[in-house]
């Protein structure tokens, strides 16, 4: 059965995304045209661009809105995090892929967060990557192990347990890292890189795809 597309696919934005460079160029493409294809994103794309709107007409208006501002666009992306391997129908095109698991798990992390980079760029860079590095170390386990299939042009759906950390962890994050950044070194590190390893040993473990 066909999955309807937009109205109208000359707006389908994830036709105009380019072939990237290197090994993992092509999941990074892959994934961004995912990206490109649920509501969530243009939920973010209206957040960001009102924000953006309201910075450029104020003259004069509080530094706190921006931050605030980022972490919101991080939360209507968060739940893509939760669900990064639901419109694969298998995960077997990934094993034509000459990549082991956590290179794999950073592909589809790094197109999540070039778009997030972009939404928040007008508005506070720190804050809303800082949301979205732990709204992906939250979502490691669902993705990977719940895996629930999702729908193209439709919202995706987590699971609320985890969306609920992601919303907790990623705003105290998020403030932290907008009030504190320097002193939350150690921690953005741990909260970075501890994903890939536990998830890249999953996946290399998993005996069935």
């Amino acid at each position: 059965m066909r999955t309807a597309g937009p109205a109208f696919p000359a707006l389908n934005a994830s036709r105009y995304v380019p072939q990237f460079p290197g090994t993992l160029g092509g999941v990074v493409r892959l994934n961004l045209r995912q990206i490109l294809s649920v509501l969530d994103f243009y939920a973010a794309l209206v957040f960001s661009v009102a924000a953006t709107a309201y910075r450029l007409q104020s003259g004069s208006t509080e530094p706190e809105a921006f931050p605030i501002s980022a972490l919101l666009v991080g939360l209507a992306l968060s739940t893509c995090a939760q669900c990064q391997f639901g419109l694969d129908s298998s995960l077997s095109r990934y094993h034509l892929f000459p990549l082991p698991g956590w290179k794999i798990l950073l592909a589809k992390d790094i197109a999540l967060l070039l778009v997030l980079w972009i939404l928040v760029l007008p508005l506070h860079v720190r804050a809303g990557l800082a949301f979205g590095l732990v709204a992906l170390a939250i979502g490691r386990y669902p993705s990977l192990v719940l895996r629930v299939p999702q729908q193209r042009w439709r919202f995706t759906s987590g699971n609320l347990r985890f969306g609920i950390l992601q919303v907790v962890m990623g705003t105290v994050f998020g403030v932290a890292e907008y009030q504190r950044g320097p002193y939350f070194f150690v921690p953005r590190l741990f909260y970075t890189f501890s994903p890939y390893f536990f998830g890249g040993r999953y996946w290399d473990r998993m005996d069935q795809i």
